[in-house]
Parts: C-alpha cells; structure tokens; sequence
C-alpha cells in the first residue's frame, strides 16, 4: 500500500530537474561513451558524441515531459507513505504431528 499526495514544488527543485538534469546527463553519456570505446578498444570520438547526444535526448525529454506536467501545475505528486502487508507464514508442524 503506497500513499501518495500531491505537494507544492520547491521553485530550486523545479530549476534543478529543469537545468541540472540535462547537464548531469551531458556528463553521463561521455562517461557512457569513454567506456564503451574503451570496452571496444575504438577511436573515442563517435562513441562519446553518440553517448552525449543519446544521453541529452532522453534527459530533454524527460525535462520537457516534468516542465509540462509538474511545472504548469506547481504540484508534484509524492510518496508519503508505504506500507507493506503483514507476511504470511504457514506453520507446517501441525501437518507433520497428524502424520505421526
């Protein structure tokens, strides 16, 4: 059982996902393309350009979903809460007394 409500945004929170996250993704996909050049023993260019651009595509989308959804709202929704159900535990040691 999760318990969600919907909170006002922080103004430095927005701004971060907005402008932070395409910028921590720059950086990711050259680390992502390094190491698979790396891993291939290839030229680093292409490897890292293609990782860079992937990378960014995905963030810019993600920003442009949250800046459309989140943003014009001012809400966001958010876990409060999470709760699990009690586990179940059989107790097999009456079926092996009966079988005695």
């Amino acid at each position: 059982v999760v318990g969600v409500e919907y909170q006002e945004m922080n103004k430095r929170k927005m701004q971060m996902i907005l402008y932070g996250f395409p910028v921590l993704s720059v950086i990711a996909g050259a680390v992502f393309g390094n190491s698979i050049a790396v891993f291939f023993d290839i030229d680093k260019t292409m490897p890292v350009m293609l990782g860079v651009v992937i990378w960014l595509l995905g963030s810019v989308n993600y920003a442009r979903i949250f800046k459309r959804d989140a943003v014009r709202e001012g809400v966001q929704p958010v876990v409060i809460e999470i709760e699990a159900p009690d586990p179940i535990v059989f107790d097999d040691t009456e079926d092996e007394n009966e079988k005695k």
